[in-house]
């Protein structure tokens, strides 16, 4: 939600409209302006587009409410889209200085990967500030998440402290016992099927505050040969006179992912892709742009801004200098 603070200036966000109404341009009650409402009218999304295949956006109602919100700050709507647009880019330069700048990483020598229903009408803006030359945009990159979840392996990681000395004979036993309440727990959350069940150790020597994690084994010398080797990778010694002790035991079960890449429908673009004129906002003068349907585009197909590529759950927004150039995935590469 975009508003104005106590002094006058434009804000944006942390609150926000939600899914219910949601913002004013679907219609549904919503009142106040949204970052959604500011791109409808910045034309990044097409005034005809249908969300979901099934949403008609109301304009009018999405004007209404950046106007309300403008008329207290003296702004045009278009003034106030803008504004918002501006406000919204600077929070998210910030997060992405915050990964990149602040952690000593140059983002001039990364790719920015966009995804969500609006990653896309953000990315090209967001990468000139960071001198981020090359953006990519997966495909089903509005619900990529979503996707994402269903291709993750499930998991489940137990553990417990069982503060074991050397040559204990209840390792073998403890290790079995957390092993199975592990592979118990698992079955009764994702069923029977299975990839990997790892087993780990954090160990110690006699003395020590700190422990390093090692593959667990049941037999004392393996266990003190793998501590020991470890130990001397990470602080360049290892004292063979001291005698260990066991911490925690930890035990990690995987199973295999819901669906994979192979699953998922393969694009068929039919036809020569084709183009619609539409209206854009930038700098202030309404431009001529074109509209292209994403799924329509082949592998291989470039198109120049200004221009908006749309689907049935995002939307791309090309500027004026950006050249998109479709993957064999269906990844859309936007560079300049």
């Amino acid at each position: 939600l975009a508003w104005a603070d106590e002094g006058g200036a434009l804000r944006v966000g942390p609150r926000s409209a939600g899914a219910h109404p949601g913002p004013a341009c679907y219609g549904l009650g919503g009142l106040e302006a949204t970052v959604t409402d500011a791109n409808v009218l910045m034309g990044s999304i097409p005034a005809d587009l249908q969300l979901g295949g099934t949403v008609t956006l109301d304009v009018d109602a999405a004007t209404g409410a950046i106007g309300r919100l403008g008329a207290g700050l003296a702004l045009t709507p278009e003034q106030t889209a803008a504004g918002i647009l501006s406000v919204v880019d600077n929070h998210m330069e910030n997060a992405l200085r915050a990964v990149s700048v602040q952690d000593g990483v140059d983002p001039r020598e990364s790719v920015l990967v966009a995804f969500g229903g609006a990653g896309g009408l953000h990315a090209s803006r967001l990468s000139s500030a960071l001198g981020i030359r090359t953006v990519l945009i997966p495909p089903l990159s509005g619900v990529f998440s979503a996707l994402g979840l269903l291709m993750a392996r499930p998991r489940l990681d137990t553990s417990r402290t069982v503060l074991l000395s050397e040559g204990s004979r209840d390792l073998p036993e403890a290790m079995s016992s957390l092993e199975s309440r592990a592979l118990d727990d698992y079955s009764r959350a994702h069923g029977s099927s299975i990839e990997s069940v790892e087993v780990s150790a954090d160990v110690r020597y006699l003395g020590q505050s700190h422990e390093l994690r090692v593959p667990a084994s049941g037999d004392w010398g393996e266990l003190r040969r793998r501590f020991e080797e470890a130990h001397l990778a990470r602080f360049g010694f290892k004292r063979g006179d001291v005698p260990v002790e066991l911490v925690d035991l930890g035990v990690e079960v995987v199973g295999p992912a819901p669906m994979s890449w192979s699953e998922l429908p393969a694009r068929a673009p039919d036809g020569e892709p084709v183009a619609r004129p539409s209206a854009m906002t930038i700098a202030g003068q309404t431009v001529r742009a074109e509209v292209w349907d994403r799924s329509e585009l082949p592998a291989g197909f470039q198109c120049d801004g200004p221009a908006v590529l749309i689907e049935a759950d995002s939307a791309i927004r090309l500027e004026p200098d950006d050249t998109a150039t479709v993957h064999d995935d269906g990844t859309v590469e936007i560079s300049r």
